[in-house]
């Protein structure tokens, strides 16, 4: 009989809780699952399209368009298209795209992605954009696109509007912390989970919230998409395990991969 090597199955026995419907997080679930983890399905958070139509104006007006997460380009692209309006309308926009993820849906419409900054935070943005340019003042008076949800920091436009540029920022969708079934708590802590993922912000703070505090120190490790979101944890009493350096779904397997075989030796 045949075994599977254990390279291709570094997970193989863990445990892992997803905190995104698999429609969301589909990608994390296949890949842990490549990697041998049983996964549960435990939703923190319900993205919806905002109710009202997009108040957009000129599209065509706006020098650059920065997209900070897969959910900002297609909820700004259901958003726009329910108003019979084309995505071409801002491809003459210089369009920056926060993660190879959001950069391949943006790609995926047709846009051309000029600006994908190292990491994916609101600094590492702002200097990214001021790489392009000798002359600080350049971005003064230039004019921005943020198509975010409603919970979105404000550390980007903050710093997009200390250089000066006029800033736009349009909710397309909204971040809703789903109702969960009674006994649906200790159902979790009986699964005795290995791990559970966060994938942003939300999800962490919203689990905190959900499991309640007393009850995170009966379950397994943590892992973190990004800096961003280990923040949110912290501040949710989550001690976190596992940050990778690529803040992307990818990574987070990847760190948690390596978390495991460091501990095996």
């Amino acid at each position: 009989m045949m075994t599977t090597a254990p390279d291709t199955q570094p997970l193989a026995g863990q445990k892992v809780v997803v905190t995104r419907a698999r429609k969301q997080a589909g990608k994390l679930a296949e890949q842990l699952q490549a990697r041998g983890a049983e996964i549960i399905e435990f939703p923190t958070i319900e993205i919806r399209a905002v109710e009202e139509p997009l108040q957009v104006g000129d599209l065509e007006k706006y020098t650059w368009v920065i997209f900070t997460s897969v959910n900002a380009v297609e909820f700004f692209a259901r958003g726009i298209e329910a108003l019979g309006r084309p995505i071409r309308q801002i491809e003459n926009a210089s369009i920056c795209a926060v993660g190879p993820a959001t950069k391949r849906a943006a790609e995926s419409l047709g846009l051309k992605v000029a600006l994908v900054p190292e990491t994916f935070k609101a600094e590492s943005v702002v200097e990214a954009l001021q790489g392009l340019v000798i002359d600080p003042e350049a971005w003064r008076g230039v004019r921005f696109l943020l198509p975010r949800g409603d919970l979105a920091r404000d550390c980007l436009p903050k710093a997009l509007r200390a250089l000066g540029a006029d800033v736009t920022e349009l909710i397309v969708y909204r971040n809703v912390k789903p109702e969960i079934e009674a006994g649906a708590v200790q159902a979790l802590i009986d699964f005795r989970p290995d791990w559970i993922s966060f994938t942003s912000a939300s999800t962490a703070k919203n689990f905190s919230e959900m499991i309640g505090r007393d009850n995170l120190d009966k379950l397994g490790r943590f892992a973190c998409i990004g800096p961003t979101t280990s923040q949110a944890a912290r501040d949710g009493g989550i001690t976190v395990t596992v940050q990778p350096e690529q803040h992307d779904i990818p990574g987070l397997v990847k760190a948690m991969v390596e978390w495991m075989r460091a501990d095996s030796c």
